[in-house]
């Protein structure tokens, strides 16, 4: 045992003695061991690359923003429209946040002007970030149930406008309304005026907000025949505690047949609240502008018509468009077939015979007279069966 020993000893010191001389060799069969010293290097770096790639998702927030809910009420109805500022653009030069809106159904709307019917499917507004002001408008909608519709609407300011309100601000900017294609109507430019006229406290279903009101009147239109001026069109209510890119609410008043009103339900991330908040301010007197009487009027009208037919009173297509409204839940009509046409002839109101407002529809090349002229007949039939 002793002797095995000393022999392991001197193998081992003979081993030793050998390593530098065998890698000092040239031959190839002294390289292979080299290999594997370095090949592990290979996976130690290999993890560093999808090291980085969860760094783009962490990032995309950053080209974002807020995201904010309205309660959106119109002629009876409730819908939730949802916007997100999804990144940023130039517009003419103004840095402006994207936001893209989302529906919980498609707002269905009449135009004010010439009653056609309005489904909107999408909508991105371009909001100037130093100002908070509107600088576009896009919306794709369908109007008179069979034309699809874009709309932009660009919004050029001079001189000083926007936020920060102050009560008694007053800017006018000039509104260039596209539409494409231009079968409904042409191109046009408006000149509104805003005004900054109370600061009053709200509530709404996101809390409590102390606001700045602004009111939209159009100055001069650039729309034929040419509206009334000045005409208060919209209100908004603007935070003055929290820098929101947002109204904490908002009422049409011109652009559709009724009222439409939209209330902040949440906003998230809320910003931090301002230091300085004003004191309140009482506008002018009528201030009833919120709940106006005139959105009441079509459905008294409505009633009344529909109590002379319980009474046997005929309608026929002679008959006014303000005696037809009695007959505006004609489904069929209203929503099929023709696309809500005879909903937007119904819109027109005035003493001007219903088979006179099919024609002009004809003039507005939207269909043919004999399709003008099998509407009526449509209508015709519908009002015997009544």
């Amino acid at each position: 045992m002793r002797i095995s020993s000393k022999l392991g000893i001197i193998l081992v010191a003979v081993l030793l003695l050998a390593l530098p001389l065998l890698a000092a060799c040239g031959d190839d069969g002294t390289k292979e061991p080299t290999a594997p010293a370095t090949e592990p290097t290979v996976p130690v770096t290999e993890p560093t690359v999808p090291a980085t790639e969860p760094t783009a998702p962490a990032t995309a927030p950053a080209a974002g923003g807020p995201t904010w809910v309205l309660n959106v009420s119109y002629d009876g109805t409730s819908e939730v429209h949802t916007a997100t500022v999804v990144g940023e653009e130039a517009i003419e030069g103004t840095d402006c946040y994207v936001a893209e809106w989302a529906f919980d159904v498609n707002p269905f709307r009449y135009d004010s002007v010439a009653g056609y019917p309005l489904k909107t499917f999408e909508r991105n507004d371009y909001i100037a970030k130093d100002t908070m002001d509107s600088k576009r408008n896009y919306i794709k909608l369908e109007a008179a149930g069979m034309i699809e519709l874009q709309t932009t609407k660009t919004q050029t300011y001079t001189g000083d406008h926007g936020q920060q309100y102050s009560f008694g601000n007053s800017y006018q900017f000039e509104e260039y309304t596209d539409l494409v294609p231009d079968t409904l109507a042409p191109s046009f430019t408006d000149t509104i005026e805003i005004n900054v006229v109370a600061v009053e406290d709200i509530t709404v279903p996101a809390g409590d907000f102390r606001c700045y009101k602004v009111e939209y009147s159009l100055v001069v239109s650039g729309q034929d025949p040419p509206k009334d001026t000045p005409q208060v069109t919209r209100a908004e209510w603007w935070s003055a505690e929290y820098d929101l890119i947002t109204p904490v609410k908002a009422v049409e008043y011109a652009t559709y047949q009724q009222d439409e009103v939209k209330e902040l339900a949440s906003y998230d991330p809320m910003p931090e609240m301002n230091a300085d908040i004003p004191d309140l301010v009482a506008g002018e007197e009528p201030a009833a502008t919120e709940e106006p009487v005139a959105t009441e009027e079509p459905a008294a009208t409505e009633e009344a018509a529909l109590a002379s037919l319980a009474g046997g009173t005929a309608l026929t297509v002679d008959s006014t468009v303000n005696d037809l409204i009695a007959i505006a839940e004609i489904k069929a009509i209203l929503e099929e077939g023709w696309g809500g046409m005879y909903g937007a002839a119904v819109a027109q109101g005035g003493d001007t015979p219903f088979r006179e407002v099919v024609n002009g529809f004809v003039d507005y090349g939207v269909f043919t007279q004999a399709e003008a002229d099998a509407l009526v007949a449509e209508v015709e039939a519908a009002l015997a069966s009544l």
